[in-house]
């Protein structure tokens, strides 16, 4: 059993899987069994139309739409990657660095400076898309650095520690501050 999906997207993807396999069995069982379309289909608890239509040539709901999206399967799975490099390496990643990435992306592919670029509902789309990348993207971690570097608490023990070092340090020329 696929582990349970908590948000939106999740439970749409493996909706999504879960009608591919539906098809795919009720596609062999037409084949394998010589049951007619309707049978098929009934069998596997899918429309026997639909059956049919991708029988002669017509696209699931997410290959048909491919052609739409800025990037391509492909090139999203390397942004997802390094995305994946840079939050692994202790890099903040920021939303605008991603619609950067990806304007880098099409730019590169279609060889021209004037291409499409990607907007923030591109953006929210893309991380709707793949929703494990909310984490890495998030807006808390700007308010958690903020919230550290202005704590008065951490500025006093710093300075503090510069004083007391400075105090032992025979050579104050050694001290860079």
């Amino acid at each position: 059993m696929p582990p349970k999906a908590h948000t939106k997207s999740q439970r749409h993807k493996q909706a999504e899987d879960s009608r591919n396999k539906a098809f795919l069995q009720a596609k062999s069982d037409r084949h394998n069994q010589s049951e007619t379309y309707r049978d098929a289909a009934e069998h596997n608890a899918v429309p026997h139309s639909s059956l049919w239509h991708r029988e002669h040539g017509r696209n699931d709901r997410i290959s048909a739409h491919e052609h739409q999206q800025k990037l391509n399967h492909v090139e999203e799975a390397e942004l997802i990657k390094l995305l994946r490099n840079l939050d692994g390496w202790g890099t903040h990643v920021t939303k605008s660095f991603v619609m950067d990435r990806a304007n880098a992306v099409i730019r590169e592919r279609d060889g021209n400076d004037n291409a499409d670029t990607v907007t923030d509902s591109w953006l929210k789309r893309f991380r709707t898309r793949h929703p494990e990348l909310k984490l890495m993207l998030s807006e808390r971690k700007d308010a958690a650095r903020g919230a550290a570097e202005n704590d008065p608490v951490k500025f006093d023990l710093f300075f503090n520690n510069v004083r007391v070092l400075h105090s032992f340090c025979t050579d104050k020329s050694k001290l860079n501050l």
